[in-house]
């Protein structure tokens, strides 16, 4: 492994794991991320695999390669090309890469350029020669940016035929002992290497070969090769496919053909029948599992593989690991055996041989019209439920599916018998035969995590998305199974709802868009923006600050602040999607709205906030107080019986996008960042920006949240940097006495900082953000230690017709209590138009009345006027008042 790279290696690891113990050649006593331990070893100087060393209790075990693909990724940038050494990369990727003794393989590849026309990206690849002037090669830098990993030459007709190793030629496969037919070059290389370090001599007369792929048939080789066969004596056919169902099945069908035509044939598995992980030879050179023993144990896996009967199989199997009785697989269908000692003894004694014995007295009977296998299982902490999830495989045409089972049906034959029979099986076997089939698949077996809410899980501190998880800086793809394996830890999205649709690049970030954003809506635009990219950390952020401020938009119709907050979704994957009104959902929906999503924006849109609506049909703006520290919204409760309740955290950030400023109580209005769209500044331009914004496509820009996200180390060191300098700043402006308005303030010029981590953005634009930012700070202040205008236009009248009234009849102050100030509103217009004072709306004033800060809002009901008269009043303190000492 070359120098650079294992230093990278080493850092890496000592970050994760925390090694306490360092002898310069072992790196000792990690923490397992497994078991939790401090256990896990590794050789420091040739860092290949991590081990647990509790092998009994834990056997974790994991290649540097899985673990840091990112720093196997890259080789033309690493290991550059010359004309002294123009195959650099290519030598750097089998030998560090695919750890592969190149010595005996130059001149057999050459290193090349591909260049993707649709996506304008380019690669250096490993190229080696086949027959026929044909070619394949492999991409080796960054290899998931394209949509194949490797690729052939174009029009080339090298099916049938072989690839051989450097020296190989069809008269040395002819003098072979064995010759083992693998997919690709990499295992064949793989497979050789073995052979000659084998410390069996027989081994070193295996050759292995690549036949490129499992679903051409090698007519043109075998050929070559019986002309070559000169002394009678043939060598046997290894037919080693790679893991899973179309390796196996090739696998069969081509050892029946090759013995029709007179090959001996075996074949060779790493799991038999293709289960198990997805491992070829390549990898099992890397985790050191190519050793003698491994190779008899592929070797015996392929014999079971292959198997012509379900005798021969069991057979096989009570021949290496004995038992009374076991189950097996054959022709996708799931056979009980019953092995009869009594009668082998029998059957020896009267002078049978063993195998005719052992054949006679297996007795077996099928319990299952299909085969099943259990993927992984799915545990949720939270709710104390456990499922697993199986795949079902049916002989002839039916498709092969994928169902979960509860912790129940998978303890009781009559109920896996019912939940089978929904996918169209058949169980007949006992609760016996179904436990120990079950005890046996569930060894070793991987747990996944089902996340109820859809982006960030804190768990796993991984963003999860329908075919994408980013973690650490990297991005992970759902596997075959459906879930996000992080090596020691998997997780999957619960609900089957996709909220997004991401289209990712990885090596392109669309930015295209930020001039016309910038020139619809200026600094504003920026600062939604910045906001909207500080909600992918609201869980990190709250962790670290402890609270994160809302954001309310304000505006008239048609100031372009839905079209915004739409082409935001966008960023996220989410087309024609804004938000939700509370007003019109059930309490319960408002409360899954909250929970489910995290790191990512809930938004809030106009209610029906008159004061008129039944109180049932209000949402109160109060209730929201609790999100800013990232607390639950409503606690809920289990349908146990008892008395447990879950509070799900927020996990989410709040904009509130309205036509009229939020009615609330100061505590809600001092969570509030705050900003106003209008038409001031609008003309031909910004129209035109609004426009083009409006009708972005998603598919280019849907990316944009993995690219923030990739960059989470980044993001969040700019962040912290930042908000340290602006809160000393904004601590200095004499017009801020509010402290959580001043924190507030400061988290969002910190976000506008951190966007630069992410996207290159003017120091002009920034500052003209940071301008507007501050501006918000001193406009809150005000509003927040001053009444609503319409609320003051409302005092100033009360006060100039309760100034005129002498001795009145019907005074504007109905109370009899002089603590009080009672108002009847209709009494209040009609007073004032009589004065020829400007009449003030009744229901927009209606909507502000109960922010009343120059006179606290007591409550709004029916009073004594005085005499038999009662009327409806909105009832205030009265802080002119001097209340008598006792």
């Amino acid at each position: 492994m070359d120098s650079q790279i294992i230093k990278e290696v080493q850092s890496r690891l000592k970050q994760e794991f925390a090694f306490k113990k360092d002898t310069g050649k072992w790196y000792q006593q990690g923490r397992c991320p497994e078991c939790g331990k401090q256990e896990l070893f590794i050789h420091a100087e040739t860092p290949k695999v991590l081990k647990c060393g509790r092998a009994d209790r834990c056997g974790y075990e994991a290649s540097v390669r899985s673990l840091f693909p990112e720093i196997f990724d890259s080789w033309s940038n690493r290991f550059e090309q010359s004309e002294q050494d123009p195959n650099a990369a290519a030598d750097a990727y089998l030998g560090h890469g695919r750890g592969l003794d190149i010595q005996g393989l130059r001149g057999c590849y050459s290193q090349e350029q591909y260049h993707d026309k649709k996506s304008g990206q380019t690669t250096a690849t490993i190229r080696f020669a086949l027959p026929n002037d044909a070619w394949w090669e492999r991409l080796i830098d960054q290899p998931g940016r394209f949509d194949k990993k490797a690729r052939f030459k174009f029009g080339s007709s090298w099916g049938g035929h072989w690839w051989l190793p450097p020296a190989v030629t069809f008269e040395t496969l002819a003098r072979a002992r064995r010759i083992w037919i693998c997919e690709g070059i990499f295992d064949a290389m793989a497979l050789n290497q073995a052979f000659r370090t084998s410390a069996k001599d027989t081994c070193s007369e295996d050759i292995a070969i690549s036949n490129m792929t499992v679903n051409v048939w090698p007519e043109h080789a075998l050929k070559a090769l019986r002309d070559a066969l000169t002394d009678g004596r043939t060598p046997e056919l290894v037919f080693a496919f790679d893991v899973g169902a179309a390796g196996v099945r090739y696998t069969r069908q081509y050892v029946i053909r090759a013995r029709k035509e007179g090959w001996s044939t075996t074949a060779a598995q790493v799991r038999s029948d293709g289960e198990g992980s997805k491992q070829d030879w390549n990898d099992l050179l890397q985790s050191e599992k190519l050793t003698d023993s491994d190779i008899d144990d592929y070797l015996y896996n392929g014999k079971i593989t292959i198997a012509e009967s379900a005798a021969e199989k069991a057979f096989l199997i009570y021949s290496r690991f004995g038992g009374l009785s076991f189950s097996i697989t054959h022709a996708t269908r799931t056979y009980w055996v019953d092995v009869n000692k009594t009668q082998i003894a029998k059957a020896e004694e009267e002078g049978s041989d063993n195998e005719t014995a052992i054949k006679q007295a297996l007795q077996i009977r099928e319990i299952a019209n299909c085969t099943f296998r259990i993927l992984y299982r799915e545990r949720d902490e939270a709710l104390d439920e456990t499922n697993y999830f199986l795949q079902m495989n049916f002989p002839g045409k039916q498709p092969t599916v994928k169902g979960r089972f509860s912790n129940g049906a998978m303890t009781s034959a009559t109920d896996f018998k019912k939940r089978l029979f929904a996918f169209s099986g058949m169980f007949t076997g006992s609760t016996f035969t179904l436990d120990r089939i079950i005890k046996n698949q569930t060894r070793d077996m991987k747990s996944v995590e089902p996340i109820a809410y859809f982006g960030y899980s804190p768990g796993h501190k991984a963003w999860l998305f329908p075919k994408h998880a980013v973690r650490g800086g990297r991005v992970f793809k759902l596997n075959s199974e459906d879930y996000f394996d992080f090596g020691s830890q998997a997780a999957k999205l619960r609900s089957p709802e996709q909220l997004v649709s991401i289209e990712w690049n990885p090596d392109q970030l669309d930015m295209k868009w930020l001039p016309h954003l910038m020139t619809a809506w200026g600094a504003k635009g920026l600062v939604v923006l910045a906001f909207w990219v500080q909600s992918y950390f609201a869980v990190q952020i709250r962790k670290e600050q402890k609270s994160l401020p809302f954001l309310e938009t304000v505006g008239i119709p048609g100031t372009g602040k839905s079209t915004i907050i739409e082409f935001l979704w966008k960023l996220c994957g989410r087309d024609g999607y804004e938000g939700f009104d509370p007003a019109k959902a059930t309490p319960a929906a408002v409360g899954r709205n909250f929970n489910k999503v995290s790191n990512l924006p809930v938004v809030l849109l106009e209610g029906d906030r008159d004061q008129d609506t039944p109180h049932n049909r209000r949402f109160n703006f109060d209730e929201l107080k609790d999100l800013y520290n990232g607390r639950s919204f409503r606690p809920r409760a289990f349908k146990n019986g008892g008395n447990e309740t879950m509070e799900e955290p927020f996990r989410g950030a709040l904009v509130i996008s309205q036509n009229a400023d939020t009615d609330a109580s100061p505590a809600i209005l001092e969570r509030i960042l705050h900003i106003a769209f209008d038409k001031a500044d609008w003309n031909e331009a910004t129209k035109e920006a609004a426009n083009r914004i409006e009708n972005w496509p998603v598919e280019p820009i849907s990316g944009f949240i993995i690219q923030a996200t990739l960059r989470e180390k980044n993001y969040l060191k700019a962040y912290r940097d930042a908000f340290a300098v602006h809160e000393k700043r904004l601590e200095k402006f004499p017009e801020l006495r509010n402290g959580r308005l001043i924190k507030n303030h400061a988290q969002l010029h910190a976000a506008i900082t951190a966007l630069g981590a992410i996207f290159d953005i003017s120091q002009a634009w920034r500052n003209m953000a940071h301008d507007f930012v501050d501006q918000m700070a001193r406009d809150r202040q005000d509003a927040v230690r001053s009444d609503h205008p319409i609320v003051a236009d409302f005092w100033e009248a009360y006060e100039f017709i309760s100034s005129r009234e002498v001795n009145a009849t019907h005074p504007i102050n109905s109370s009899l209590n002089p603590q009080e100030i009672a108002i009847n509103l209709n009494h209040f217009d009609q007073r004032v138009r009589g004065l020829g004072l400007t009449p003030i709306n009744i229901t927009e004033l209606k909507k502000h009345l109960r922010s009343s800060k120059s006179r606290k809002f007591i409550a709004a009901k029916t009073v004594n006027a005085g005499g038999d008269k009662r009327a409806h009043c909105w009832i205030f303190e009265n802080p002119f008042h001097k209340k008598e000492r006792p």
